[in-house]
This record gives structure tokens, C-alpha cells and sequence, in this order.
């Protein structure tokens, strides 16, 4: 699904409230116009401040975003959905320990912000992220309580980095490496910190 959202500022006597309205899909009638005015006006109305609102203006250059074309469009979800039948079956081979992979999501955003005013001021942007998420739970026989889990997440604006046996292989690796850990006793120690 599509989710649009609609937040709409304005001073009234000098004093500036908003609302906001959300949506699936379509655009705004010319109902839901009126009525988010009309809510305008009614929040405007609990305000107590003293002080004057102003509508900022806009600066008078912005620097130019470049639109990332990600690819995630086209890709048949048919491959995607592959892709991650591809995943699932080599994080159950990358070791016998592994004994489950609770989850082998794929994740995709689209989002698009536009910002308007009275003053003239008329910028938009867009972006697109997907990624792969992966959960791999291991164990040292199926029979031991004693189970670790692991997880990886990857996200980027270009579906042609994505690295899905990859991404497997490193959630299967978190799981497989804390097995046998065991708590310690409260202190200062000396760490060392995996790089995400």
C-alpha cells in the first residue's frame, strides 16, 4: 500500500497552529481541504502563546538532490521473492548447528516529500531504500536448551548491492559464534567491538 501524509501550518491572528491528515492512496478531496482548515482553526483557537508567528520565506539558493535510481522497480517480485528462498536455503547450509531461520524478510520504501508555502517556496525530493533482513538461530544438537541467535540487516538506495547469501552468512556466523557463551560477573573489561 501507499501512505500519504498532509500536514498543513498557517498563522491566523498572528499565531501559527497546524494539522495533519493521512491517507491511503488517492489525494486529497476538496472535503478534506476544508476540513483540515477547519481543524486549523480550531487548534489555533488553544493556543495561549503571546508571541508573533512568521512564515519563513525560503533561503534563496538550495543545493540541487540528485534522484537515486535504486532499481528496485524493475526487479520482478518474482526474483525478490527468490532471492530470498535463496537466502533461507543457504543459512540452513552454512552450518549443521543452524537449526532455524525464524525470519528472511525483504524490505523496499519509496517516499517522496514536497514542502509549499505562501511565500513562494516550492522544493521536493524522493528517495528509495531496500534491503534484506535475515534471523538464523543456532545450537549444539537439537536436544541442548542452549540456542544463540544472530541477526543481519542491510539496507541501501541500490538493489544491485544487495548481497543476499552474504547477508545470510553473516547473521548464521553471529549465531554460531555465541554459542557457549555463558554470563559473567560484573566488571571493567577491556572490549573489542564488531564493525556492523
Amino acid at each position: 500500500g501507499s501512505d500519504k501524509s498532509y500536514t498543513l501550518k498557517g498563522i491566523i491572528n498572528g499565531k501559527m497552529a497546524l494539522t495533519k491528515f493521512q491517507k491511503n492512496e488517492e489525494e486529497l478531496s476538496d472535503k478534506e481541504i476544508e476540513k483540515m482548515i477547519l481543524k486549523l482553526k480550531e487548534n489555533v483557537l488553544t493556543l495561549n502563546a503571546k508571541e508573533e508567528s512568521s512564515i519563513f520565506e525560503g533561503s534563496k539558493e538550495y543545493p540541487v538532490v540528485e534522484a537515486v535510481e535504486s532499481g528496485i522497480s524493475e526487479v520482478p517480485t518474482k526474483k525478490k521473492i527468490a532471492m530470498l528462498k535463496e537466502m533461507e536455503k543457504y543459512a540452513y547450509n552454512y552450518d549443521e548447528r543452524i537449526e532455524l531461520v525464524p525470519y528472511c524478510q525483504y524490505v523496499e520504501e519509496k517516499s517522496s516529500t514536497k514542502i509549499v508555502n505562501s511565500k513562494g517556496l516550492n522544493l521536493s525530493k524522493s528517495s528509495e531504500i531496500c534491503g534484506f533482513v535475515l534471523g538464523a538461530v543456532a545450537g549444539e544438537s537439537k536436544e541442548n536448551p542452549n540456542k544463540q541467535n544472530g541477526m543481519k540487516v542491510e539496507i541501501t538506495d541500490k538493489f544491485s548491492e544487495l548481497k543476499p547469501k552474504e547477508i545470510a552468512k553473516k547473521a548464521c556466523k553471529k549465531a554460531i559464534d555465541m554459542l557457549g557463551a555463558e554470563p559473567i560477573e560484573s566488571g571493567a573489561y577491556p572490549v573489542i567491538l564488531e564493525k556492523a
